[in-house]
């Protein structure tokens, strides 16, 4: 796959990242259950951490990516 290719997947997965974070941040102040706000606040930690892997692995594509290029 072309560096453009990968960093363009990495991007649209940063997107859903992102996204997913702010729902829960939505979510969490219409939950009465405890327990589903402690699950839902699990979740915002877990999807912080992809977006900080995927930042990481887009920046590693774009400095150090040796594979081919678009044609």
């Amino acid at each position: 796959m072309s560096k453009s290719g990968i960093l363009s997947n990495l991007e649209k997965g940063m997107e859903s990242e992102k996204r997913a974070l702010e729902l829960c941040r939505d979510l969490i102040p219409f939950l009465d259950n405890q327990t589903d706000k402690d699950i839902v606040s699990k979740i915002m930690l877990d999807e912080a951490r992809h977006i900080k892997i995927t930042q990481n692995l887009i920046d590693i594509v774009r400095v150090d990516y040796n594979g081919p290029e678009e044609k």
